[in-house]
């Protein structure tokens, strides 16, 4: 899946993210700046800021500092722009781009992103794009989902491709990464590791909530390989497969908040 494959899934979902998915990560982006410790005078970036809720947050932490959002979807960024102005937040701004088409060195102290890391094509490329664009010691603060992430959703999947012979792929995202290896790729890309802290809970919830938040993640990239014919009949079948016990369905949400400085 190429960047701007990744661009048209949420210049599609832009709305639907913002109303879905965005509530639920609320507290994850509050964890993730307390882990930072930060003085309040940084200048930082949020890389994949969406709809700009982390942005916003980071900001108002950011207080006597300022921080950019980046984002490659446009319709996220105008979300953006939007409620930055609603909340009158003047030390944040946001421009609408690719991250790698960007060219920083040494320009912030610290650099957030929320749920990127599993979209990437080369986790190398972008740590070394961070790397080079934050301060000597400035630091990362990631938030990752781990592998169990909505794994009840991923396995009504399985069945349901099984059905069409045809192989799974990530509901959400390029790849969900072992904790081993994102360690792995920090520590190579000359990051030291300060905190790593992993989450995970269980949410009751209506089948059709949990799939207009899977939905808003992914534009259905995981049923891209059929037809428009069997495509509508795979939504159909994977509606069923989640009902087989229950029409409230418990999912869970997990992932990683990894807090790493630049050495």
């Amino acid at each position: 899946m190429t960047s701007n494959e990744v661009k048209e899934i949420y210049e599609k979902t832009a709305e639907d993210y913002d109303r879905w998915v965005i509530p639920c990560k609320k507290c994850q982006y509050i964890m993730l700046i307390e882990a930072l410790d930060l003085r309040g005078n940084e200048a930082g970036i949020d890389v994949g800021c969406g709809p700009g809720e982390l942005t916003r947050t980071l900001g108002k932490r950011l207080d006597r500092g300022y921080v950019f959002g980046l984002d490659i979807s446009n319709n996220m960024i105008e979300l953006a722009k939007k409620r930055t102005e609603t909340e009158g937040l003047r030390n944040v701004s946001y421009i609408n781009a690719d991250y790698s088409e960007m060219n920083y060195t040494d320009i912030f102290d610290v650099c957030v992103s929320s749920y990127l890391f599993h979209w990437l094509d080369d986790p190398i490329i972008f740590l070394k794009w961070v790397r080079n664009s934050l301060k000597e010691n400035g630091k990362i603060g990631l938030i990752s989902p781990s592998p169990e992430w909505y794994w009840e959703v991923q396995e009504a999947y399985r069945v349901v491709m099984d059905k069409y012979n045809l192989k799974t792929r990530e509901i959400v995202g390029r790849r969900i990464y072992q904790l081993d290896d994102i360690e792995n790729y920090f520590e190579k890309e000359g990051f030291s590791i300060q905190s790593i802290n992993k989450f995970s809970f269980k949410e009751n919830t209506s089948i059709e909530t949990c799939l207009q938040r899977v939905n808003a993640k992914s534009d259905r990239q995981y049923f891209s390989d059929l037809s428009k014919k069997l495509k509508k009949e795979a939504v159909d079948s994977l509606m069923v497969e989640l009902m087989k016990n229950t029409k409230k369905l418990v999912t869970t949400e997990s992932g990683y908040i990894v807090i790493a400085s630049r050495m």
